[in-house]
């Protein structure tokens, strides 16, 4: 199992394994990292609202 992709920020920790996307279509694929990246960029945006509020 390796990894395909890896998003890492403190406590937020994404990754995607190979044995995962095995017989996926390139589309779903993309489709699935979109998704993740969206996720982890929300996650990044709501820790730096939080910290502008202390």
């Amino acid at each position: 199992m390796s990894i395909i992709k890896e998003y890492y920020d403190g406590p937020t920790h994404i990754v995607i394994h190979d044995d995962y996307l095995i017989g996926k279509s390139e589309s779903e694929i993309n489709s699935i990292i979109n998704e993740i990246k969206e996720i982890y960029t929300n996650v990044r945006f709501s820790k730096i609202e939080n910290e502008k509020k202390w």
